[in-house]
């Protein structure tokens, strides 16, 4: 595991959103993204060594986002950064769940706006 990251590295302005299920007027259970939580993190391409270990999990890897710990996060959610959206493909706590880092596959075609 890395060495704990610096709070100042945390300079992107992120929303965290989860998938929740609501009932519309007519009665049917719907699925739909929550308002989300905006958030310091840090949001980077990977290094080669975490592409091959992605690979190895066998989750997609285009990002990874870097932040405090947050135990109501997992694979469900997505990440909105700018105008893109990241999907979360995989959730890595440190052992002191302080920080986390969410492995992300970008949505291609996807932006803010179509979310």
């Amino acid at each position: 595991m890395p060495p704990p990251l610096e709070i100042g590295r945390l300079d992107d302005r992120v929303t965290v959103q989860t998938l929740v299920e609501t009932v519309d007027p007519y009665g049917q259970a719907v699925q739909d993204w929550s308002e989300g939580i905006e958030v310091w993190a840090r949001v980077r391409p990977p290094t080669g060594r975490e592409a091959v270990n992605a690979d190895q999990l066998k989750v997609g890897l285009s990002h990874i986002v870097t932040m405090r710990y947050r135990a109501n996060l997992d694979e469900s959610g997505q990440v909105l950064h700018g105008d893109e959206v990241l999907r979360i493909t995989y959730v890595r706590p440190d052992e002191m769940r302080l920080m986390m880092d969410l492995f992300c596959v970008r949505q291609a075609g996807e932006t803010e706006a179509d979310v």
